[in-house]
Protein backbone atom coordinates (compact mmCIF):
# COMPACT_ATOMS: atom_id res chain seq x y z
CA UNK A 1 0.00 0.00 0.00
CA UNK A 2 2.38 2.05 0.61
CA UNK A 3 4.58 1.70 -2.34
CA UNK A 4 1.13 2.10 -4.34
CA UNK A 5 0.77 5.70 -2.72
CA UNK A 6 4.30 6.49 -3.49
CA UNK A 7 3.79 5.64 -6.83
CA UNK A 8 0.40 8.06 -7.20
CA UNK A 9 2.09 11.04 -5.59
CA UNK A 10 5.34 10.72 -8.24
CA UNK A 11 2.68 9.90 -11.05
CA UNK A 12 0.60 13.01 -9.67
CA UNK A 13 3.72 15.46 -9.43
CA UNK A 14 4.43 14.11 -12.92
CA UNK A 15 1.76 14.88 -14.65
CA UNK A 16 1.94 18.67 -12.86
CA UNK A 17 4.97 18.77 -14.17
CA UNK A 18 4.04 18.15 -17.98
CA UNK A 19 1.05 20.91 -17.60
CA UNK A 20 4.04 23.20 -16.40
CA UNK A 21 6.16 21.92 -19.84
CA UNK A 22 9.10 20.37 -17.81
CA UNK A 23 8.61 16.81 -19.71
CA UNK A 24 12.62 15.91 -18.21
CA UNK A 25 11.40 15.85 -15.11
CA UNK A 26 8.42 14.30 -15.59
CA UNK A 27 9.97 11.23 -17.48
CA UNK A 28 12.30 11.35 -14.60
CA UNK A 29 9.89 10.98 -11.69
CA UNK A 30 7.93 8.01 -14.01
CA UNK A 31 11.01 6.64 -14.29
CA UNK A 32 11.48 6.34 -10.56
CA UNK A 33 8.42 4.58 -10.44
CA UNK A 34 8.87 2.25 -12.60
CA UNK A 35 12.52 1.24 -11.50
CA UNK A 36 10.01 0.22 -8.17
CA UNK A 37 7.17 -1.27 -9.98
CA UNK A 38 7.90 -2.15 -13.67
CA UNK A 39 4.73 -3.14 -14.57
CA UNK A 40 2.94 -0.07 -13.25
CA UNK A 41 0.28 0.61 -15.57
CA UNK A 42 -0.21 4.38 -15.08
CA UNK A 43 3.70 5.01 -15.60
CA UNK A 44 4.11 3.07 -18.51
CA UNK A 45 1.27 4.63 -20.12
CA UNK A 46 2.36 7.99 -18.73
CA UNK A 47 6.23 7.72 -19.59
CA UNK A 48 5.15 6.59 -23.06
CA UNK A 49 2.92 9.87 -23.82
CA UNK A 50 5.97 12.31 -22.34
CA UNK A 51 8.28 10.57 -24.89
CA UNK A 52 6.12 11.21 -28.14
CA UNK A 53 6.35 14.46 -27.07
CA UNK A 54 9.77 14.51 -26.95
CA UNK A 55 10.04 12.10 -29.77
CA UNK A 56 11.89 9.52 -28.24
CA UNK A 57 9.36 7.09 -30.02
CA UNK A 58 11.46 4.09 -30.22
CA UNK A 59 11.47 3.69 -26.15
CA UNK A 60 7.84 5.15 -26.22
CA UNK A 61 6.89 2.12 -28.50
CA UNK A 62 8.31 -0.40 -26.07
CA UNK A 63 6.47 1.09 -23.26
CA UNK A 64 2.96 2.10 -24.87
CA UNK A 65 2.89 -1.87 -26.21
CA UNK A 66 3.87 -2.97 -22.64
CA UNK A 67 0.86 -0.74 -21.79
CA UNK A 68 -1.52 -2.25 -24.17
CA UNK A 69 -0.68 -5.81 -22.94
CA UNK A 70 -1.43 -5.00 -19.67
CA UNK A 71 -4.91 -4.12 -20.89
CA UNK A 72 -4.56 -0.54 -22.09
CA UNK A 73 -7.23 -0.09 -24.49
CA UNK A 74 -8.15 3.70 -23.92
CA UNK A 75 -7.91 5.75 -27.14
CA UNK A 76 -5.78 7.98 -26.05
CA UNK A 77 -2.63 5.67 -25.33
CA UNK A 78 -3.49 4.26 -28.28
CA UNK A 79 -3.42 7.50 -30.04
CA UNK A 80 0.22 8.13 -28.54
CA UNK A 81 1.34 4.83 -29.71
CA UNK A 82 0.30 4.98 -33.50
CA UNK A 83 1.78 8.48 -33.38
CA UNK A 84 4.84 6.59 -31.86
CA UNK A 85 4.81 4.21 -34.58
CA UNK A 86 4.63 7.07 -37.61
CA UNK A 87 7.66 8.73 -36.18
CA UNK A 88 9.51 5.76 -36.63
CA UNK A 89 7.92 5.28 -40.48
CA UNK A 90 6.24 2.06 -39.44
CA UNK A 91 2.58 3.68 -41.23
CA UNK A 92 1.06 0.06 -41.50
CA UNK A 93 1.08 -0.21 -38.00
CA UNK A 94 0.07 2.74 -36.84
CA UNK A 95 -3.07 2.32 -39.05
CA UNK A 96 -4.00 -1.13 -37.87
CA UNK A 97 -3.61 0.23 -33.88
CA UNK A 98 -5.63 3.26 -35.16
CA UNK A 99 -8.34 0.45 -36.54
CA UNK A 100 -8.33 -1.50 -33.57
CA UNK A 101 -8.97 1.41 -30.74
CA UNK A 102 -11.97 3.31 -33.59
CA UNK A 103 -13.64 0.26 -33.14
CA UNK A 104 -13.64 0.19 -29.15
CA UNK A 105 -15.27 3.27 -30.14
CA UNK A 106 -16.62 4.55 -32.86
CA UNK A 107 -17.41 7.99 -32.42
CA UNK A 108 -14.58 8.75 -30.63
CA UNK A 109 -13.59 11.56 -33.00
CA UNK A 110 -9.98 12.62 -32.04
CA UNK A 111 -9.04 8.99 -33.00
CA UNK A 112 -11.27 9.34 -36.08
CA UNK A 113 -9.80 12.39 -37.25
CA UNK A 114 -6.29 11.07 -36.48
CA UNK A 115 -6.77 7.43 -38.46
CA UNK A 116 -8.71 9.59 -41.60
CA UNK A 117 -4.67 11.97 -41.69
CA UNK A 118 -2.95 9.06 -41.53
CA UNK A 119 -4.83 7.18 -44.59
CA UNK A 120 -4.45 10.42 -46.59
CA UNK A 121 -1.01 11.09 -46.01
CA UNK A 122 -0.62 7.78 -47.11
CA UNK A 123 -2.09 8.16 -50.28
CA UNK A 124 -5.16 6.19 -49.19
CA UNK A 125 -7.63 8.50 -50.04
CA UNK A 126 -10.58 6.46 -50.75
CA UNK A 127 -10.21 5.16 -47.18
CA UNK A 128 -9.73 8.13 -45.65
CA UNK A 129 -13.35 9.58 -47.90
CA UNK A 130 -15.17 6.19 -46.54
CA UNK A 131 -14.13 6.13 -42.76
CA UNK A 132 -14.84 9.94 -42.63
CA UNK A 133 -18.37 8.85 -44.61
CA UNK A 134 -19.16 6.32 -42.21
CA UNK A 135 -18.29 8.28 -38.79
CA UNK A 136 -21.05 10.90 -39.77
CA UNK A 137 -23.62 8.51 -39.82
CA UNK A 138 -22.31 7.20 -36.72
CA UNK A 139 -22.56 10.70 -35.50
CA UNK A 140 -25.34 11.79 -37.06
CA UNK A 141 -26.65 15.42 -36.37
CA UNK A 142 -24.13 16.31 -33.59
CA UNK A 143 -21.83 18.86 -32.88
CA UNK A 144 -19.10 16.69 -33.10
CA UNK A 145 -20.34 16.34 -36.94
CA UNK A 146 -19.15 19.97 -37.65
CA UNK A 147 -15.72 19.28 -36.60
CA UNK A 148 -15.69 16.03 -38.89
CA UNK A 149 -16.55 17.81 -41.75
CA UNK A 150 -13.78 20.81 -41.42
CA UNK A 151 -11.01 17.96 -40.93
CA UNK A 152 -12.26 16.16 -43.64
CA UNK A 153 -12.29 19.62 -45.94
CA UNK A 154 -8.85 20.33 -44.51
CA UNK A 155 -7.98 17.07 -45.72
CA UNK A 156 -9.22 16.87 -48.85
CA UNK A 157 -9.75 20.69 -49.83
CA UNK A 158 -11.37 19.68 -53.92
CA UNK A 159 -14.11 17.14 -51.82
CA UNK A 160 -17.64 18.42 -52.66
CA UNK A 161 -18.65 16.19 -49.58
CA UNK A 162 -17.68 18.36 -46.64
CA UNK A 163 -17.96 21.73 -48.85
CA UNK A 164 -21.98 21.00 -49.36
CA UNK A 165 -22.70 19.70 -45.88
CA UNK A 166 -20.48 22.55 -44.02
CA UNK A 167 -23.18 24.91 -46.49
CA UNK A 168 -25.62 23.51 -45.23
CA UNK A 169 -25.52 23.43 -41.61
CA UNK A 170 -23.86 26.67 -41.50
CA UNK A 171 -26.27 28.41 -43.77
CA UNK A 172 -24.31 29.98 -46.18
CA UNK A 173 -25.20 30.71 -49.34
CA UNK A 174 -26.49 27.75 -51.12
CA UNK A 175 -24.55 26.46 -54.81
CA UNK A 176 -27.44 26.16 -57.39
CA UNK A 177 -26.88 22.10 -56.72
CA UNK A 178 -25.21 19.87 -55.17
CA UNK A 179 -22.13 18.76 -57.33
CA UNK A 180 -22.31 15.49 -58.78
CA UNK A 181 -19.52 13.71 -57.02
CA UNK A 182 -22.05 14.34 -53.48
CA UNK A 183 -24.82 12.85 -54.85
CA UNK A 184 -23.01 9.90 -56.04
CA UNK A 185 -20.97 9.29 -53.16
CA UNK A 186 -23.90 10.11 -50.91
CA UNK A 187 -26.77 7.47 -52.62
CA UNK A 188 -23.48 4.60 -53.56
CA UNK A 189 -22.92 4.31 -49.96
CA UNK A 190 -27.23 4.30 -48.62
CA UNK A 191 -27.79 1.84 -51.58
CA UNK A 192 -27.60 -1.39 -49.67
CA UNK A 193 -29.89 0.66 -46.87
CA UNK A 194 -32.00 2.67 -49.00
CA UNK A 195 -35.19 0.74 -49.16
CA UNK A 196 -35.56 -0.40 -45.65
CA UNK A 197 -34.70 3.12 -44.66
CA UNK A 198 -37.33 4.79 -46.27
CA UNK A 199 -39.74 2.16 -45.26
CA UNK A 200 -38.69 3.20 -41.55
CA UNK A 201 -39.23 6.94 -42.87
CA UNK A 202 -42.76 6.25 -43.92
CA UNK A 203 -42.00 7.25 -47.62
CA UNK A 204 -44.77 8.76 -49.68
CA UNK A 205 -43.42 8.72 -53.24
CA UNK A 206 -45.00 5.44 -54.85
CA UNK A 207 -48.30 6.64 -53.75
CA UNK A 208 -47.86 9.95 -54.56
CA UNK A 209 -46.67 8.87 -58.27
CA UNK A 210 -50.41 7.12 -58.18
CA UNK A 211 -52.13 10.04 -57.01
CA UNK A 212 -50.67 12.39 -59.98
CA UNK A 213 -51.18 9.90 -63.01
CA UNK A 214 -54.84 9.11 -61.84
CA UNK A 215 -55.03 13.29 -61.41
CA UNK A 216 -53.70 13.67 -65.34
CA UNK A 217 -56.05 10.65 -66.56
CA UNK A 218 -53.96 8.36 -67.46
CA UNK A 219 -55.18 4.65 -67.74
CA UNK A 220 -52.38 1.51 -67.18
CA UNK A 221 -52.69 0.54 -70.75
CA UNK A 222 -49.20 0.03 -71.11
CA UNK A 223 -49.12 2.86 -74.04
CA UNK A 224 -46.80 5.52 -72.67
CA UNK A 225 -43.18 5.59 -72.96
CA UNK A 226 -41.49 6.39 -69.38
CA UNK A 227 -38.74 7.66 -67.19
CA UNK A 228 -38.17 7.83 -64.11
CA UNK A 229 -35.45 10.21 -63.40
CA UNK A 230 -34.12 9.71 -60.79
CA UNK A 231 -35.39 6.18 -60.14
CA UNK A 232 -33.18 5.01 -56.86
CA UNK A 233 -33.46 1.50 -56.40
CA UNK A 234 -36.50 1.28 -58.40
CA UNK A 235 -39.34 1.52 -55.92
CA UNK A 236 -41.62 3.27 -58.64
CA UNK A 237 -41.00 0.54 -60.78
CA UNK A 238 -44.50 -1.20 -60.23
CA UNK A 239 -46.52 1.56 -59.99
CA UNK A 240 -45.18 3.21 -63.44
CA UNK A 241 -44.61 -0.66 -65.07
CA UNK A 242 -48.69 -0.99 -65.71
CA UNK A 243 -48.54 2.95 -67.66
CA UNK A 244 -45.15 1.79 -69.25
CA UNK A 245 -44.58 0.75 -72.92
CA UNK A 246 -41.28 1.15 -72.47
CA UNK A 247 -40.08 2.11 -69.14
CA UNK A 248 -36.36 4.24 -68.38
CA UNK A 249 -34.75 4.53 -65.28
CA UNK A 250 -31.58 7.30 -65.33
CA UNK A 251 -30.17 7.37 -61.83
CA UNK A 252 -26.36 9.34 -60.86
CA UNK A 253 -25.66 6.23 -58.66
CA UNK A 254 -24.47 3.39 -59.85
CA UNK A 255 -25.16 1.30 -57.01
CA UNK A 256 -28.27 2.62 -56.93
CA UNK A 257 -28.71 1.64 -60.17
CA UNK A 258 -27.42 -2.07 -59.62
CA UNK A 259 -30.21 -2.09 -56.75
CA UNK A 260 -32.57 -1.04 -59.57
CA UNK A 261 -31.24 -3.99 -62.08
CA UNK A 262 -31.76 -6.55 -59.81
CA UNK A 263 -35.53 -5.44 -58.93
CA UNK A 264 -36.82 -5.45 -62.47
CA UNK A 265 -39.59 -3.73 -64.15
CA UNK A 266 -36.78 -1.32 -66.31
CA UNK A 267 -36.85 -1.74 -70.14
CA UNK A 268 -33.95 0.30 -70.00
CA UNK A 269 -31.46 1.62 -67.00
CA UNK A 270 -29.06 4.21 -67.36
CA UNK A 271 -26.01 5.56 -65.27
CA UNK A 272 -26.24 9.44 -65.36
CA UNK A 273 -26.81 13.10 -64.77
CA UNK A 274 -30.08 13.87 -64.74
CA UNK A 275 -30.03 17.43 -66.31
CA UNK A 276 -27.82 16.11 -68.81
CA UNK A 277 -29.66 13.14 -69.97
CA UNK A 278 -32.61 15.16 -70.63
CA UNK A 279 -31.08 17.66 -72.27
CA UNK A 280 -29.52 14.95 -74.92
CA UNK A 281 -33.03 13.30 -75.87
CA UNK A 282 -35.48 15.25 -77.70
CA UNK A 283 -39.30 14.42 -77.34
CA UNK A 284 -38.79 11.14 -75.94
CA UNK A 285 -40.99 10.54 -73.53
CA UNK A 286 -44.58 11.02 -72.82
CA UNK A 287 -44.24 11.05 -69.14
CA UNK A 288 -41.61 11.79 -66.53
CA UNK A 289 -40.99 10.95 -62.95
CA UNK A 290 -38.87 12.60 -60.61
CA UNK A 291 -39.97 11.33 -57.19
CA UNK A 292 -37.64 12.59 -54.25
CA UNK A 293 -34.75 13.79 -57.09
CA UNK A 294 -35.05 17.25 -57.47
CA UNK A 295 -34.53 17.79 -53.92
CA UNK A 296 -30.59 18.01 -54.54
CA UNK A 297 -31.53 20.82 -57.05
CA UNK A 298 -31.95 24.51 -55.75
CA UNK A 299 -32.02 26.14 -58.87
CA UNK A 300 -34.68 24.51 -61.12
CA UNK A 301 -34.95 26.38 -64.43
CA UNK A 302 -32.37 24.22 -66.38
CA UNK A 303 -33.80 20.60 -65.43
CA UNK A 304 -37.32 22.23 -65.95
CA UNK A 305 -36.35 22.99 -69.41
CA UNK A 306 -34.66 20.12 -69.97
CA UNK A 307 -37.90 18.11 -69.25
CA UNK A 308 -39.41 20.02 -71.53
CA UNK A 309 -37.23 19.40 -74.10
CA UNK A 310 -37.56 15.51 -73.26
CA UNK A 311 -40.88 15.37 -73.59
CA UNK A 312 -43.59 15.10 -76.29
CA UNK A 313 -46.04 17.58 -76.94
CA UNK A 314 -48.82 17.41 -74.17
CA UNK A 315 -45.90 15.22 -72.35
CA UNK A 316 -46.18 15.66 -68.91
CA UNK A 317 -43.47 16.01 -65.70
CA UNK A 318 -44.74 14.34 -62.38
CA UNK A 319 -42.42 15.39 -59.66
CA UNK A 320 -42.18 15.88 -55.77
CA UNK A 321 -40.54 18.92 -53.96
CA UNK A 322 -39.83 19.50 -49.85
CA UNK A 323 -41.33 22.61 -49.32
CA UNK A 324 -39.91 26.22 -48.13
CA UNK A 325 -42.24 28.93 -46.27
CA UNK A 326 -43.50 31.57 -48.60
CA UNK A 327 -41.12 34.20 -46.81
CA UNK A 328 -37.97 32.27 -47.96
CA UNK A 329 -36.15 32.57 -50.81
CA UNK A 330 -37.11 30.71 -54.26
CA UNK A 331 -34.87 27.81 -52.82
CA UNK A 332 -33.23 26.83 -49.48
CA UNK A 333 -30.31 24.67 -48.82
CA UNK A 334 -31.52 22.84 -45.24
CA UNK A 335 -29.34 21.63 -42.85
CA UNK A 336 -30.14 18.35 -43.93
CA UNK A 337 -28.22 19.06 -47.04
CA UNK A 338 -31.75 18.70 -49.53
CA UNK A 339 -33.25 21.77 -50.76
CA UNK A 340 -36.17 23.29 -50.48
CA UNK A 341 -38.80 25.67 -52.85
CA UNK A 342 -41.44 28.07 -52.45
CA UNK A 343 -44.58 27.29 -54.06
CA UNK A 344 -44.37 30.32 -55.97
CA UNK A 345 -40.71 29.93 -57.33
CA UNK A 346 -41.94 26.22 -58.66
CA UNK A 347 -45.06 28.73 -60.15
CA UNK A 348 -42.48 30.93 -61.79
CA UNK A 349 -40.27 28.52 -62.85
CA UNK A 350 -42.87 25.89 -64.80
CA UNK A 351 -44.18 28.80 -66.23
CA UNK A 352 -40.46 30.12 -67.43
CA UNK A 353 -40.39 26.86 -69.18
CA UNK A 354 -43.59 26.21 -70.84
CA UNK A 355 -45.17 23.93 -68.59
CA UNK A 356 -48.91 24.32 -67.28
CA UNK A 357 -49.70 23.31 -63.99
CA UNK A 358 -52.25 20.74 -63.74
CA UNK A 359 -52.18 19.76 -59.98
CA UNK A 360 -49.87 21.02 -57.33
CA UNK A 361 -50.74 19.57 -53.91
CA UNK A 362 -49.15 19.72 -50.64
CA UNK A 363 -47.82 16.52 -49.64
CA UNK A 364 -46.37 14.71 -46.44
CA UNK A 365 -43.02 12.88 -48.61
CA UNK A 366 -41.66 11.13 -45.53
CA UNK A 367 -41.25 11.48 -41.92
CA UNK A 368 -37.54 12.63 -40.28
CA UNK A 369 -37.14 12.14 -36.55
CA UNK A 370 -40.87 11.17 -36.50
CA UNK A 371 -41.45 14.51 -37.70
CA UNK A 372 -43.79 15.07 -41.00
CA UNK A 373 -41.61 16.53 -44.09
CA UNK A 374 -43.60 19.07 -45.87
CA UNK A 375 -43.50 18.92 -49.58
CA UNK A 376 -45.21 19.60 -53.07
CA UNK A 377 -46.62 16.69 -55.43
CA UNK A 378 -46.86 18.40 -58.68
CA UNK A 379 -47.96 17.57 -62.18
CA UNK A 380 -47.48 19.78 -65.31
CA UNK A 381 -47.83 19.61 -69.19
CA UNK A 382 -45.76 20.64 -71.65
CA UNK A 383 -47.08 23.64 -73.87
CA UNK A 384 -44.87 25.73 -75.62
CA UNK A 385 -41.40 25.95 -74.64
CA UNK A 386 -39.99 29.19 -73.78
Amino acid sequence: MVKLTAATDDLMRARVLQREGNVVSAQALCRAVLVRQPDQFDALCLLGRLLVQSEHFGEAVLLLRRAASLGATDAETNQYLARALIGLGHDDEAIAVLTTALRRSPTHIPTIKRLASELQRCARRDEARALLGDALFRVGAATAATGLLEHWARLLPDDPVPAHRLAAMRGEAPPERAADEYVTYLFDRYADTFDESLQNLGYQGPALVTTLLQAAGFTPDKQLDILDAGCGTGLSASTLQPFAAHLTGVDLSPAMVDKARQRGGYDTLVVAELTDYLGRHTTQFDLIVAMDSLNYFGELSTVFRNAAHALRPTGCFAFTLEKAGATQPGYKLNTNARYSHTTAYVEQQLANTGFTIQAMDAAVLRHNDDEPVHGLAVLARRGTVA
